[in-house]
């Protein structure tokens, strides 16, 4: 499974004569874990699909591409949830450009904008206005 690295250990179950091989009516059961990464919260799925290979007694190989049933071999789609947000703080410091201890005309308040992803999903084209 390349999203996963390359071939899986196991299986986890159903090689129930511990031969190693996939007898007739066994079916084996694998498992593995993903580390869903920003991009694919960002795209909000993650698709996969894996292949099973095997050799027959006569040396011919088989495969299978996975499917989300026996007959197909579409990927596995994980949807994802995306909850964009965004937050702003404000906050403004008056500058006594005089020394007076007191506002007068021409001094100024610098302001400081804090903007923050709070969602899950990265944001782009951000403009504080």
């Amino acid at each position: 499974d390349p999203l996963l690295g390359g071939p899986l250990a196991g299986p986890i179950s159903g090689d129930t004569d511990g031969d190693g091989e996939l007898d007739v009516t066994e079916t084996w059961i694998y498992e593995a874990s993903y580390a869903i990464t920003q991009a694919d919260i960002d795209a909000g799925e993650v698709l996969n699909q894996a292949t099973a290979t095997g050799t027959a007694p006569d040396q011919t190989e088989v495969s299978d591409d996975s499917g989300t049933e026996i007959n197909n071999d579409d990927p596995t789609v994980i949807e994802l949830c995306q909850n964009p947000a965004i937050a702003i703080v404000k906050t403004g410091v008056f500058n006594d450009e005089n020394g007076d201890d007191c506002s007068d005309v021409d001094e100024t308040i610098t302001y400081t904008f804090t903007v923050t992803n709070e969602g899950n999903v990265s944001l782009s084209n951000i403009i504080v206005d």
